[in-house]
């Protein structure tokens, strides 16, 4: 085995137990119970204000915002690490569907471990924030992709 290609098997392993650490953190979060889950938005919630207001901004951070900010943050980056994964085996073009599936099963998943957790519920507009954390990210990393496809032509 080259150099190169023993590289590229450790870039792949590499890429795929972060994509699964990710994806389990993730779910994780979902087994918080609700006073856990509150405490931790609380306290972003207060750093975020923090900052708002040493910049001059005057506005009021909510926890409804902080909390769907989480969840588009956690599956932008579910996406990024996903779509590397992918691009490590293949053109991730080549098969969009497992993408688009992956990026809609994952917060299906992770909406349902909430639905048996005291005091956490589920909420189908939480997959479509999530999914769309996904998508956002799938769309810059295939133009990324591009640039550095192009590049090397």
């Amino acid at each position: 085995m080259g150099r190169a290609s023993a590289h590229s098997k450790k870039r792949k392993i590499i890429l795929a137990f972060v994509t699964v650490m990710w994806t389990l953190f993730i779910f994780s979060q979902s087994f918080l119970n609700s006073t856990i889950s509150s405490h931790e938005s609380g306290t972003l919630l207060s750093v975020m204000q923090s900052v708002v207001n040493f910049i001059g901004l005057h506005i009021t951070v909510t926890s409804f915002f902080v909390r769907k900010l989480g969840h588009f943050s956690e599956y932008f980056v579910l996406g990024v690490l996903f779509m590397n994964m992918i691009n490590s085996y293949q053109k991730p073009t080549k098969n969009i569907y497992m993408p688009l599936f992956f990026f809609i099963l994952i917060p299906s998943i992770d909406e349902c471990i909430q639905r048996f957790v005291p005091g956490r519920s589920s909420d189908e507009r939480d997959v479509l924030i999530d999914f769309c954390g996904c998508i956002l990210a799938m769309l810059i990393c295939l133009f990324i992709f591009s640039l550095k496809r192009k590049k090397k032509s």
